[in-house]
């Protein structure tokens, strides 16, 4: 069994339009393709999207752990660039699914087929710097959270369109004009908060107790790489997760192993900006 077998286990219990046109959005089981970057309003969603990248991760590192999965979807939408004649777009963007991320590349699977795009296809894996996607986002309990670039598109829909856009999907979106990044939780308060003063952790509270049984399962392979190249103690550090990164520390786990991209524990999530952590492995 591997270490993160053994820790899923574990936590189980916690629980196309073309260039300078609007985006085209679509069912996941569609291609669609974006807006120039000239369209200030999804230029500014696609950063706002970057910028609370690190909580969409911190909520994907418990989900990707969980043996019957909490979110309805949990995807990021990246572009590519078109590569038939006469395609009437530069750059196609599309959704992947089962994500994966290691503080510098992020990897998922294609959920469309491309219109413009040869040699890509539905399904195919893709990987690349986390700082190139356009959007994330995930649901729970039908409500979405995250999807800046389609809440930008929505915010331009009349309240009839807007209604059988969320149809379309199944989800409700919520208001466009208010973006959350989580339940009870809006990007606007987001922006208010620094790293030193964002929450200690998401929709998943672990106790110390459950990290401790779970080091106690990976015993003296505590150190070892669990996920990506990741030790247990940089996967939460790069997932800001301060309770299980602090009973690490007092377990005497090794804080100065890197992993394969020379990063240890303390340089991601100093990257990923989670000041309490930073703080904690200093």
């Amino acid at each position: 069994m591997s270490f993160l077998s053994k820790l899923t286990g574990l936590f189980n219990r916690a629980k196309s339009e073309p260039a300078h046109g609007p985006e085209q959005e679509a069912t996941p089981g569609q291609a669609m393709t974006f807006a120039a970057a000239a369209d200030q309003a999804m230029a500014a969603a696609t950063a706002n999207a970057r910028k609370s990248f690190n909580i969409f991760w911190r909520e994907m590192s418990w989900e990707i752990r969980r043996t019957v999965p909490a979110f309805g979807i949990a995807v990021v939408k990246r572009g590519f660039a078109t590569n038939i004649a006469g395609a009437p777009i530069e750059v196609e963007h599309m959704w992947l699914n089962e994500i994966e991320f290691d503080g510098v590349t992020l990897r998922g699977k294609l959920m469309n087929q491309p219109n413009f795009v040869q040699g890509l296809n539905e399904g195919d894996s893709v990987a690349f710097p986390w700082q190139e996607l356009d959007d994330w986002m995930y649901s729970l309990n039908d409500r979405v959270y995250g999807a800046f670039t389609v809440n930008a598109l929505r915010q331009g829909l009349s309240a009839e369109d807007r209604q059988n856009h969320d149809e379309a999907w199944g989800l409700d979106f919520g208001n466009p004009a208010e973006v959350e990044v989580g339940p009870n939780f809006s990007f606007a308060r987001f922006c208010t908060m620094t790293p030193e003063t964002l929450p200690d952790s998401g929709l998943v509270e672990p106790s110390a107790e459950m990290i401790e049984e779970g080091m106690r399962q990976i015993g003296d392979h505590i150190n070892e790489p669990i996920f990506n190249g990741l030790t247990m103690l940089q996967f939460e550090a790069l997932a800001g997760n301060l309770v299980s990164v602090n009973a690490m520390i007092r377990h005497g786990v090794d804080k100065h192993v890197r992993n394969p991209n020379g990063h240890t524990a303390l340089d991601l999530a100093t990257k990923m900006g989670w000041g309490k952590v930073a703080a904690a492995l200093r």
